[in-house]
């Protein structure tokens, strides 16, 4: 399973902060160039954005930071992997991580659309009542509410496929479209929480938007 870290061409000591973390838990990663939604025209924003009435307004780093995400999932799509993993480039990693991230899916649940392997501090989120039990005593759990946070998650390539396809134009931000039942295809994907979670957005950075 690969690894695709985002990260935008100015921001190369993120950068610098991602290798080093990944290096530090023996795994690599393949940098995805973000798109950096301060430059889009007004044109390339109409050519994807669609607002819809009654809806917040999503905001050009918001536009960019989907766009960015959908890079990934165009990599994830063309690769013979069955499972992809995502992250931005603020992310604080489990010492654990390369337990799970090292190549071996096996351990993800058969038809598994989405695995969320980070936790948003201060949020909790509501799971099925059965678990699975993997390694180190993590545990998988099917999500049964509405999650934010895109910072770190495994993405199935056919699902991959499905999002793109749904979001050559699109209307609320990546987080809903994947994971909120009123927006994109969320109620028909299968997504699973990991617990404890493998990363964790750095506090720092949680003003700067990729």
């Amino acid at each position: 399973m690969r690894s695709y870290v985002i990260n935008l061409d100015r921001s190369s000591d993120r950068l610098v902060r991602m290798t080093d973390r990944f290096a530090s838990v023996g795994l690599s990663f393949e940098r995805i160039s973000a798109v950096d939604g301060r430059l889009l025209s007004p044109t390339e924003i109409a050519d994807v954005y669609k607002p819809v009435f009654g809806a917040a307004t999503m905001t050009p780093e918001e536009i960019g930071c989907f766009l960015s995400h959908r890079r990934c999932w165009e990599r994830i799509a063309s690769e013979a992997d069955p499972y992809g993993c995502v992250f931005e480039d603020d992310m604080l990693m489990s010492r654990h991580a390369d337990l799970f991230l090292g190549g071996d899916t096996t351990w993800i649940p058969a038809g598994a659309d989405i695995v969320k392997i980070e936790t948003v501090a201060g949020r909790g989120v509501w799971l099925d009542r059965a678990v699975k039990l993997l390694s180190g005593d993590f545990k998988l759990g099917l999500l049964r509410s509405f999650e934010f946070g895109s910072g770190g998650y495994i993405l199935s390539k056919s699902a991959a496929e499905r999002l793109l396809k749904i979001t050559r134009v699109f209307s609320d931000a990546v987080d809903h479209v994947k994971f909120n039942p009123a927006c994109g295809i969320a109620d028909s994907l299968k997504s699973y929480q990991m617990f404890p979670a493998l990363c964790i957005q750095n506090p720092s950075l949680l003003s700067q938007r990729i």
